[in-house]
């Protein structure tokens, strides 16, 4: 065998080799957690302050929250606010809203999530 056929048999075997290392091969599906009912069960349960009606305030929050496994809220956490008076609103419609947890692979997994609320008057 002359060296030049070799070295080109040596790289077609490298380099196919390494395409399929390459090649993905996760099958992970996953899904983000899901209020019950949709977002409108969320928007249902956000509460507009009445001290902000009255003084026509807007504002926005993003709320970050666990999910758990079973759909159980906690660790709620305020991380983003214009105004401090929208923030117990969205705390309340997180909590009070039930939630089916995230999924990958088809099963149930805890997770973070971060959810924005906007507040305006119509």
């Amino acid at each position: 065998m002359k060296p030049r056929k070799l070295i080109i048999m040596v790289l077609v075997l490298v380099v196919g080799v390494s395409h399929l290392i390459a090649e993905p091969m996760s099958t992970k599906k996953c899904c983000k957690p899901k209020p019950v009912g949709g977002m409108q069960a969320l928007t249902r349960n956000a509460e507009y302050p009445v001290f902000a009606i009255e003084n026509r305030y807007e504002g926005n929050v993003t709320v970050n929250f666990r999910v758990d496994e079973f759909g159980n809220v906690s660790q709620i956490n305020i991380v983003g606010e214009s105004g401090s008076l929208f923030g117990a609103s969205a705390i309340e419609a997180v909590q009070s809203t039930n939630w089916a947890p995230a999924e990958q692979n088809g099963s149930p997994v805890a997770v973070n999530y971060s959810v924005p609320f906007e507040f305006r008057i119509n």
